[in-house]
C-alpha cells in the first residue's frame, strides 16, 4: 500500500506546482509536526468511540460536559471544551443554537464584534498566565465529498495558546521544509496553493489600497476597529471574486459531489488582470499548467472509496475558495494577521498555523493528558469564564 500511495502520488504530482523561485521559498520555511495530547478514555461520557474523538457536536446539539460558559453582548455566544483539543489551554467559540453562518463575514457587525472582542480578551488573559495566544478559523463551505479544514458546516472560533514549553520545542525543533521526505508530507506542511494565491492577494492588494495584505503587523486593538471590520471582509470578497475569475477564464464546469472543474487550456495574459505583477501571471500559469486533472479524473474511483484517505486529500482539491485566519501575538504590543487559502490542505487554522516563524502542524498521538493536566485545564476555563465577567462589549 506504502509504494502504491508513492508511486500514485508521485505520477499524478510529477511536475512542481510552482516556478523554481517559489518553490525555493516553499523549501526554506521552518516547519515542526507537534505532538499533542488528549482526554483519557471515558473522559467524555456520550463519546461512540473509545478515544472520545467524536465525542464533537452532532447536530449542533452540544454535550453538556463541553459547556465552558457564555459571553457577548447578550450572552449569545458560547465556549465549548473540544473533544479533540488542539492544545492544553485552548477552546472554541460559537453562535448559540440553530447557526446558520458558515463564515464570519454571514454575521452582522455586532456579532463579529463580540467574537473578537471575545478573542481580544482571550489574548488578554493568556497573556497573564505566561501563554502565547492565537485565534483562528477556517472557511471552506463547498468541501463535502473529501476532508475539508472545515469540519463543520458552521463558523466556530479557535481560542488557543501555546505553553512556554511548547515554545521552545518549536523554536528547537523546527526545520526547513526541505529536510521533510516526500511530496504528500511537505503539501501537509505548505500547500503549494497557499504560495500562489499569497502573492495573487498581495499584488491585490497592493492596488486596491486594503490594510490587511494577506500578512500584516498591527496594534492588537486593530481587530476591534471599524477598519478591521471593513478589511475582513474586502479580503473575504476578494478570494470569492479572484476564484471566479480565474475559474471563469481556464477552467470549464463546477464543483460537485466528486466533481471538479476541468482546465481549458487557456493562459492568463498581462492584460487579464492589471494589477497582477509579471512575474505572478507567470506564476500562476505554470501552477494551473501543472496541474493534472485529467489523471485525476481516472483515478475518481479511488478517491470516491476513500474520501478520508490523506491521499485524496493532497490529490483531489477542494470544492471551491477555501483559507484559514490566524491570529498571534508577535514581540510587543502587535499581532500577525495571516490569511492562508489552500487548494487541497485537508487541516484548519487551527490545526496547521504560523507561530515563532515557524509553520506547525499539530498531530494526535497516543498520549493523553494526566489528572494534573487537566485540573491546570479546567483552572484555566474557569478562570476565562470569570475574567470575561468584566469585558465591555
Amino acid at each position: 500500500m506504502l509504494n502504491f500511495r508513492t508511486n500514485l502520488l508521485e505520477k499524478l504530482t510529477k511536475k512542481n506546482l510552482l516556478p523554481e523561485g517559489l518553490e525555493r521559498k516553499r523549501e526554506e520555511t521552518k516547519v515542526i509536526k507537534l505532538p499533542i495530547k488528549g482526554y483519557p478514555e471515558g473522559y467524555f461520557k456520550n463519546a461512540d468511540s473509545k478515544d472520545g474523538k467524536s465525542a464533537e457536536f452532532n447536530d449542533q446539539s452540544y454535550p453538556k460536559e463541553e459547556l465552558i460558559g457564555k459571553s457577548g453582548s447578550r450572552e449569545n455566544l458560547s465556549l465549548y471544551r473540544k473533544a479533540s483539543p488542539h492544545c492544553l489551554y485552548g477552546m472554541m467559540l460559537v453562535k448559540n443554537h440553530n447557526i446558520s453562518e458558515i463564515g464570519i463575514n454571514d454575521f452582522s457587525e455586532q456579532e463579529r464584534h463580540d467574537f473578537l472582542k471575545v478573542a481580544e480578551e482571550f489574548t488578554r488573559f493568556s497573556e497573564s498566565q505566561g501563554l502565547y495566544p492565537n485565534i483562528s478559523w477556517t472557511f471552506d463551505p463547498n468541501t463535502r465529498d473529501r476532508k475539508s479544514g472545515q469540519s463543520q458546516l458552521w463558523y466556530h472560533m479557535h481560542l488557543n495558546s501555546h505553553t512556554p514549553e511548547s515554545k521552545r520545542q518549536i523554536l528547537s525543533d523546527s526545520k526547513e521544509l526541505k529536510y521533510a521526505t516526500g511530496k504528500e508530507t511537505k503539501r501537509s506542511f505548505i500547500d503549494e496553493f497557499s504560495i500562489l494565491a499569497s502573492i495573487i492577494l498581495k499584488d491585490y492588494f497592493e492596488k486596491s489600497g486594503v490594510k490587511l495584505q494577506g500578512q500584516i503587523v498591527a496594534p492588537f486593538e486593530y481587530i476591534l476597529s471599524q477598519g478591521f471590520n471593513d478589511d475582513l471582509l474586502k479580503v473575504h470578497k476578494a478570494i470569492l471574486m479572484i476564484y471566479e475569475e480565474i475559474k471563469a477564464l481556464l477552467f470549464v464546469g463546477d464543483s460537485g459531489e466528486w466533481e471538479r472543474p476541468e482546465k481549458n487550456g487557456q493562459k492568463i495574459m498581462g492584460s487579464t488582470f492589471p494589477w497582477m505583477s509579471t512575474n505572478t501571471i507567470e506564476a500562476l500559469n505554470t501552477f494551473i499548467q501543472n496541474l493534472d486533472p485529467r489523471t485525476i479524473k481516472e483515478k475518481k474511483e479511488l478517491f470516491i472509496n476513500n474520501p478520508k484517505s490523506t491521499l485524496t486529500s493532497h490529490l483531489y482539491p477542494l470544492g471551491g475558495p477555501s483559507y484559514a485566519i490566524t491570529i498571534t501575538k508577535v514581540d510587543g504590543d502587535k499581532i500577525l494577521i495571516s490569511v492562508r487559502p489552500q487548494m487541497f490542505s485537508e487541516t484548519g487554522a487551527a490545526g496547521l498555523h504560523h507561530v515563532f516563524g515557524t509553520t506547525v502542524k499539530l498531530a494526535r498521538g497516543s498520549e493523553v493528558y494526566s489528572d494534573e493536566e487537566l485540573k491546570l485545564k479546567t483552572n484555566f476555563e474557569e478562570g476565562f469564564v470569570d475574567f470575561l465577567k468584566d469585558a465591555k462589549f
